[in-house]
């Protein structure tokens, strides 16, 4: 294989690589979640906590978390009791981000963060569907949440508050 067919298959690879955007109510919650970081005093830097305020204000996603006690006033009490709030993860993530989470990259991630925008990524890709909704973010903070045992903060709020992934209805 010549230089030149190297290069066109690189180049055919890179346009086959799948690209992912955010839903409009995506964008919501991002919005809404760097909003609540700021507010106690962790500028842009937006743990799994903020984006879980974010879901629970959005759509219809936000009406069913607050059917099951899940708002912002249960979420910032919890996160207290828990210490949520003492000790802040600002490492930065891995480099070598994924294309499929462009629409993440001018948030500054925690690593868990970004580890849920992955898992995210890839649920999404595996669905053969071309956009992130809240549901899939609530749902790989729940996966997470169920797979680690020191898990995401907003995982271990949604354990206090007797929320699981069996107790809600999400369609993606």
């Amino acid at each position: 294989m010549g230089k030149s067919e190297i290069a066109q298959t690189q180049e055919d690879e890179l346009v086959r690589e799948p690209t992912l955007s955010l839903s409009e109510e995506s964008q919501e919650v991002l919005r809404i979640a760097l909003e609540e970081a700021a507010s106690v005093g962790r500028g842009q830097w937006i743990d799994t906590s903020d984006l879980l305020v974010g879901l629970s204000k959005v759509g219809v996603l936000g009406q069913t978390l607050g059917k099951a006690g899940v708002n912002p006033e249960s979420i910032r009490k919890v996160k207290m009791e828990i210490g949520g709030y003492k000790h802040l993860n600002r490492a930065n993530p891995p480099s070598n981000q994924s294309s499929a989470i462009q629409a993440w990259k001018q948030i500054p991630m925690t690593v868990r963060l970004h580890k849920i925008a992955m898992m995210a990524t890839k649920k999404v890709l595996n669905d053969g569907r071309e956009s992130i909704n809240p549901e899939d973010i609530l749902d790989v903070i729940m996966e997470e949440g169920e797979a680690v045992l020191n898990s995401n903060v907003g995982a271990q709020i949604l354990k206090r508050l007797g929320v699981n992934r069996s107790g809600l209805s999400l369609v993606t």
